[in-house]
């Protein structure tokens, strides 16, 4: 268990603090105790369609001049399937997204 030291918060580091200045802090419950490895895919473009039939369209993506081909929109599914089965292997992955 952590301490807080009121007397150390409001600055006054010289003295020592009377017993009802220390209190107890209770430890944060992690959300999701069991999931201790992360996985991350980063996500380099956001898919603005409808229709996710439809993700080999450059026209269904938001995507920088330098993006607006067809391997570009392949890649970022394949990273997204990669990183789906990556943590669909490991009971204790949690898979994140990242990017704009």
């Amino acid at each position: 268990m952590r301490q807080l030291d009121a007397s150390r918060a409001s600055g006054s580091f010289g003295s020592t603090p009377s017993s009802h200045a220390t209190r107890r802090l209770k430890e944060p419950k992690h959300p999701f105790p069991t999931l201790t490895h992360l996985v991350v895919v980063a996500c380099h473009a956001v898919f603005i369609g409808f229709d996710y039939t439809k993700t080999d369209d450059p026209a269904n993506w938001y995507l920088l001049d330098y993006q607006k081909y067809p391997e570009y929109p392949r890649s970022f599914m394949k990273h997204i399937h990669l990183g789906i089965a990556e943590a669909a292997r490991d009971p204790a992955a949690l898979l994140l997204f990242s990017g704009r």
